[in-house]
């Protein structure tokens, strides 16, 4: 039996442990993504704050008279501190044609109303690192093999568990390096020791990538035991001749009546004339800055409420499918600072993984390549 997980922990190895490593690496990196861009883009961030913005049907006026052809819905992310300017998401811009995901980000100062800066989602040195995190830049097809691969972390970190059962586990060489030992057992110290010590955050992050990427694999099986509702599709509004649709302001105002002590994160504008707004509210039982998110759909022209996911009304499946998102998109958010360092390092283990399983894999062959020739010989 143990052969067998052997050769299935080798082969895993082998033919995943690079991409494992790839993104693990990029993972670590976008751990600290914000504070990245920010530092790469200093021009999106703010110096010196007014002391009033302006609105958000000002703002979303000047970005779409910039972009007057486009004319479907918008995605405004409202900002999280003064120094973070506004920024409005175009998902389907017509120059990223066929990409999975690459939307037009248009940032803007909420203060003065001028545009910072305009980019395709992408085109940025961290978001490349991120869709190469999430995709491994292979769009589509690439989204769904990074799911899979999740699985297969899953499969290599339980064949390595059970490989690595010790007989004694209260010894001091079960938890740490064996004294005095030679290089190959320090090489194959230092592969256990960071698969044991980093195996909990390493299941928690493969279990939820595998859900970002196969939610309808995994909400069928947490059916089974809860109900877990379903964002609505195909709403519409209810066109009434001569009246103009509500400000993203006034639909702002109406969405915090149903979540009095919330705070409005992101707004779907309705991007035409049947189109109704979308608008997502941070209440007390978030994890983190941005999920578990509260939604109410309004209609455009009457702000009646045309269905509405209040977060509070969650089961306990409910919570565990929203716990995923922070504990691997928002750690810092949810367990500050100590839990980003906690997944940087984290993201480094499977390249040391796979960089020390190969050389003892090689080491152990050519010892035992040198035995036989050995043998030959006497």
């Amino acid at each position: 039996m143990r052969n067998f997980y052997l050769r299935i922990h080798l082969v895993l190895a082998l033919c995943a442990g690079f991409l494992f490593s790839l993104q693990g690496l990029s993972g670590s990196l976008i751990t600290f993504y914000r504070d990245f861009d920010r530092f790469l883009n200093p021009e999106f961030t703010i110096i010196n704050p007014g002391n009033k913005s302006k609105s958000v049907e000002e703002l979303m006026e000047i970005i779409q008279s910039a972009h007057p052809k486009r004319t479907e819905p918008w995605k405004v992310i409202l900002p999280s501190a003064p120094s973070i300017p506004l920024r409005a998401d175009y998902p389907k811009p017509i120059e990223k044609k066929g990409a999975f995901w690459a939307p037009l980000m248009v940032s803007i100062n909420p203060y003065t109303g001028e545009i910072i800066g305009t980019r395709f989602w992408g085109e940025t040195l961290m978001t490349w690192i991120y869709d190469l995190h999430a995709e491994l830049q292979l769009d589509k097809f690439g989204w769904d093999l990074a799911g899979y691969l999740a699985l297969a972390l899953l499969v290599s970190l339980g064949t390595g568990l059970y490989l690595w059962r010790p007989r004694q586990w209260d010894t001091h060489s079960t938890w740490w390096f064996k004294p005095r030992g030679s290089s190959s057992r320090m090489l194959y110290d230092l592969h256990r020791l960071a698969g044991i010590y980093f195996l909990i955050p390493l299941v928690i992050l493969a279990v939820s990538g595998f859900y970002f990427t196969h939610p309808t694999k995994v909400k069928p099986i947490v059916k089974l035991i809860y109900p877990v509702r379903e964002a609505p599709k195909d709403l519409k509004s209810t066109v009434i001749p001569g009246k103009k649709p509500l400000t993203l302001d006034q639909a702002i105002a109406i969405a915090l009546e149903h979540f009095p002590k919330g705070d409005v994160r992101q707004i779907m504008t309705s991007g035409g004339v049947a189109g109704v707004y979308r608008i997502n509210v941070r209440g007390p039982e978030s994890y983190a800055l941005n999920h578990p998110i509260s939604t109410i759909w309004l209609d455009q022209y009457s702000g009646k409420p045309l269905a509405k996911l209040d977060k509070q009304d969650n089961n306990f499946g409910e919570n565990a499918l929203d716990l995923l998102w922070p504990l691997h998109r928002e750690i810092g958010e949810f367990l500050g600072i100590y839990g980003r360092i906690l997944y940087f390092i984290a993201g480094l283990v499977p390249m040391i993984l796979f960089i020390t399983g190969i050389v003892f894999f090689r080491k152990k062959r050519k010892g035992l390549r040198s035995f036989n020739k050995t043998l030959k010989e006497i």
